[in-house]
């Protein structure tokens, strides 16, 4: 009786939470005026015009017209009459310093700032500033750590208010702050400054001293102990042990945690897993909380590779890990999970491969959980990724911040992707201070997400989702959720250019790679949606001009075919394929005949040297997944992990 009666209260909380929403969205259109879109417009001119350090005054007055025809942003009105002021002093810089309601125009404030100060400097010599403008503006320039700025602000001091730069040590002082180098050059040092500057050990740069010297004594440790001396390699080892002990003041425990980590894979290489753990473990006494956590991977992943199960159970509950679940990251869950399911503890593993998935359902770990579930209950349903499914509220989503959200549309409108990310966390922001309601949140959300996948700005898409759906839990997963964050841009292209291989592949390359935008370009030169580098291109067609690798169907053309190149070299295997995209075939080579040793593919991924490339080949099959998943392709799921990770049969 008591069931049924929640039943019905939660049916009619649902209901009562959709009409809400309705009720909200039917209070007025989201539609946005011409005016507003060629506003916002002119805002995202400007603001990359103040990241240039110029501001154009016409650019300016045609805002402040367009601005007093339409209410949806008139909180921007006071910044360009401020910005538009023709002689701008230091002083007047401090009006761009304070912030707004307005999250989007705080970000403006930053760059309109720096702008302020560089212009206020540029020509003449700016009028004495007073002694509380002084002060508001060292503070702002020291606690942002606008270096840059500070330096030109003390050069001013030392030529035309020496007595104020006598007092600049004591702002330091008070905000706990350590200045560069440049910047302690001008400050007059006294006593008491120099002082200050001792306790925080800002002179002493006798780490890098240390740091070498461990350095040099674990790898003179390894040398003896890979010619077979063990006994001097012993002895070595203790005087570098002693060496940390007595210096670990001075030296810098990010480093030396990462020399220990290196030296315990090296072992670990080389299947010498008692010396790999003690160096796991050395390395997790001074490692951070992040740190801590691959520490603690590494050596539960010793005792896997050594088949030793009971003891990585003894270390997983000497260090309580299964009670601290909630706090470790996807990999670590799914080790430990891993270790009780190849200990026949099927019920501890059964419960933690669920935690798995429920806390982090996107997860590259998730899908590994979930193939291993279904090992343990044979049958188990794919839909355990999702939380119950919810329906979306196709009409515009609206509340008592209309403003808000008109702004947000404008900001979409131009697909200016900054201005519209800051715009949903203000959303975010002031709408759920008056609801509360899970449901509320997951519909308005969606609702959101929405509008940015009808402009296809797919990466503020994935962003924001991630954040929403992992980090702050805003959103569940669901089918929606599953579709706004794997889009299928390009697929007709891409499957004529892949007749021989699952378009899937290249399509999960993509998403990847450009998030399917046709003009992404990375700093290594990489170009378009496949992200081929000119000379790599150039080795399929010659006299190929780089800016042709912006079409998106030659892209993907010249990139299939690339990509179909390295399935054929590697044998169809998609782990060494994948690797080579991201890091080279050269590299992956040598990591074959010294890292990539194992036949399980678990181990292989993991053994991967290249964290980047690791979490690459991890992202890739994720996206493989939910792909098929899409498209309802059950036999994908159904596939052990080392057949999904080799195309058979593969021919170009």
């Amino acid at each position: 009786m008591q069931k049924g009666i929640l039943s019905i209260f939660i049916f009619v909380h649902v209901l009562s939470v959709h009409a809400a929403l309705k009720n909200d969205l039917d209070k007025e259109r989201l539609t946005t005026t011409k005016e507003e879109i060629r506003l916002a417009s002119k805002i995202s001119s400007h603001y990359r015009n103040l990241r240039k350090y110029r501001v154009s005054q016409k650019n300016t007055k045609s805002i402040l017209h367009l601005i007093s025809k339409t209410k949806t942003f008139n909180d921007f009105e006071a910044y360009f009459k401020n910005i538009s002021t023709k002689n701008l002093n230091p002083s007047d810089c401090l009006k761009f310093n304070s912030n707004t309601n307005n999250l989007v125009l705080n970000s403006i404030h930053k760059k309109a700032f720096k702008y302020c100060f560089s212009v206020s400097f540029k020509k003449d010599s700016p009028k004495n500033i007073s002694q509380k403008d002084h002060s508001d503006l060292i503070n702002y320039l020291l606690k942002r750590k606008l270096n840059r700025q500070a330096e030109t602000y003390l050069k001013y001091l030392s030529s035309h208010q020496p007595k104020m730069l006598q007092k600049i040590s004591g702002h330091i002082i008070s905000l706990n702050i350590i200045p560069n180098s440049r910047l302690l050059s001008i400050i007059p040092i006294d006593q008491k400054f120099t002082q200050y500057l001792q306790s925080k050990k800002a002179f002493d740069y006798g780490d890098r001293y240390f740091n070498r010297e461990l350095s040099k004594i674990m790898n003179s440790f390894k040398s003896a102990y890979f010619m077979g001396d063990e006994e001097e390699a012993q002895e070595i080892l203790n005087e570098g042990l002693d060496f940390y002990k007595n210096n670990r003041a001075f030296i810098n425990k990010d480093k030396a945690w990462t020399l220990f980590l290196r030296s315990g894979k090296k072992f670990l290489r080389n299947n010498i897993h008692e010396v790999a753990i003690d160096f796991f473990k050395l390395s997790e006494k001074i490692a951070n909380d992040e740190d801590k956590l691959e520490s603690q991977f590494q050596t539960i992943f010793t005792f896997v590779q050594n088949n030793d199960y009971s003891g990585a159970i003894n270390f997983i509950k000497d260090k309580k890990l299964s009670e601290q679940f909630p706090s470790l990251n996807s990999k670590l869950r799914f080790w430990i999970a891993y270790v009780f399911d190849n200990s026949k503890e099927w019920t501890t593993a059964k419960k933690l491969y669920q935690d798995v998935i429920k806390f982090n359902p996107l997860s590259f770990y998730s899908i590994l959980s979930l193939k291993k579930l279904s090992s343990i209950t044979p049958g188990i349903d794919i839909n355990l990724l999702f939380s119950k499914p919810s329906v979306i509220d196709t009409s515009n989503f609206f509340n008592t911040k209309a403003k808000l959200f008109r702004q947000f549309q404008s900001w979409v409108d131009i697909k200016n992707s900054n201005f519209t990310e800051i715009s949903l966390s203000q959303i975010e922001r002031d709408l759920f201070q008056s609801h509360k309601d899970e449901l509320y949140r997951h519909n308005a959300i969606k609702y959101l997400l929405s509008k940015l996948v009808e402009k296809k700005m797919f990466l503020s898409t994935f962003k924001t989702t991630y954040k929403h759906l992992i980090k702050k839990k805003n959103i569940l997963f669901d089918k929606d959720v599953l579709s706004f964050l794997f889009p299928f841009e390009f697929y007709e292209r891409i499957a004529f250019h892949n007749k021989h291989i699952d378009p899937i592949v290249p399509l999960s390359l993509i998403r990847q790679e450009s998030a399917f935008n046709p003009s992404a370009y990375s700093r290594a030169g990489a170009r378009g949606l496949m992200q081929l580098l000119p000379s790599t291109a150039r080795g399929m067609r010659r006299r190929l001009k780089s800016r042709s690798l912006y079409q998106p169907n030659l892209n993907i053309y010249l990139g299939s075919r690339y990509l179909n190149g390295l399935i054929e070299k590697n044998e169809g295997n998609l782990i060494y394929a994948l690797a080579s995209y991201n890091a080279g075939q050269g590299n992956v080579k040598k990591w074959r005949s010294s890292f990539l040793t194992q036949s399980n593919p678990l181990y292989t991924i993991e053994s991967i040297p290249f964290k980047e490339t690791r979490k690459y080949v991890k992202l890739i099959y994720r996206n493989m997944f939910f792909y098929q998943l899409l498209q309802d392709n059950k036999e994908f799921f159904k596939k052990p992990l080392e057949e999904s990770l080799v195309l058979n049969n593969f021919k170009r």
